[in-house]
């Protein structure tokens, strides 16, 4: 009997994990079936490879790669593609910054070890070489900066793991640059800003220490917060406050509560949500 040559087909290809970081490893796998003698190969991998195989790799760029199977009768072809993400740059314990050039040294970093002071500087607008940074494992310090106008630049901040104090930044006058922030394992402290907006703030959920919102002379309404859950205490004073639209979801307040000398307040129904508060409640000096 005659047998008919059959096509190659291809059964197999694909890579596991298909998304990396710098460093690390993936595993093409693929396998061809068809008449024999099959033609296989694998661009940016080899030639003349067996039908059935797989191979480790660590690509250092997001790389494709094309099955090529050919026999008598047809040739078959398969694309994938491994992703590869920015490794994990870790700088350890930075000295204090107070100059653009200070900052520019950290511009690699994905994590920083330690704590990041930013103070006393006379020459940094903005953080913009900071777009890389996630996560900061202890405090984040931006104070006393003369002409820092935003934090624009911790865009990709998800994690600090200490306090979080924004202070005395004289022209600071937004918190935009901070959208993806969402959790602070110590206090976060927003004392003698320009800041007119907390809806930057909005991705935050859990405050393990205090928030301590005080004497923003621009800030009359806070209506940010909006998905925080928790915080360890809560103070707000600041005499320039007409309202307060955020803190829609907060349940638990795992400390004080201080409310005080906010003379143009005028409800405190934006604590309807408030389940628990663990520490003394001081409501003091309020036109409430």
């Amino acid at each position: 009997s005659v047998v008919t040559p059959v096509a190659p087909i291809i059964v197999e290809f694909n890579a596991e994990p298909n998304s990396i970081s710098e460093g690390e490893t993936s595993t093409i796998t693929w396998e061809v079936s068809g008449t024999t003698p099959i033609a296989v190969s694998i661009s940016n991998i080899g030639t003349n490879l067996a039908i059935s195989d797989s191979v480790e790799i660590s690509p250092t760029l997001t790389t494709t790669y094309q099955l090529t199977a050919t026999n008598t009768v047809d040739t078959a072809t398969q694309l994938i593609t491994i992703t590869v993400n920015p490794g994990n740059n870790s700088c350890n314990n930075p000295d204090d910054v107070t100059s653009q050039d200070e900052l520019d040294e950290l511009a690699s970093c994905t994590e920083i070890t330690g704590d990041l002071i930013i103070r006393d500087s006379t020459d940094i607008f903005d953080l913009s070489v900071l777009d890389g940074l996630q996560r900061i494992t202890e405090d984040l310090v931006i104070s006393d900066n003369e002409e820092l106008t935003s934090p624009l630049g911790l865009d990709s901040l998800e994690e600090v793991g200490g306090d979080l104090e924004i202070t005395g930044n004289s022209v600071l006058d937004s918190y935009n640059g901070m959208e993806v922030l969402e959790e602070v394992t110590g206090d976060v402290i927003l004392d003698e800003n320009d800041v007119s907006d907390l809806t930057h703030l909005n991705s935050l959920q859990t405050i393990g220490g205090v928030l301590e919102i005080e004497n923003n002379d621009l800030l009359e309404t806070i209506s940010g917060f909006q998905k925080l859950d928790s915080v360890g205490g809560l103070i707000l004073n600041s005499a320039v406050i007409r309202s307060i639209t955020g803190f829609n979801v907060l349940r638990a307040i795992n400390g004080e509560l201080d409310i005080s000398n906010l003379g143009l307040l005028d409800s405190l129904v934006w604590l309807g949500s408030v389940t628990t508060v663990d520490g003394d409640i001081t409501i003091f000096n309020n036109d409430t």
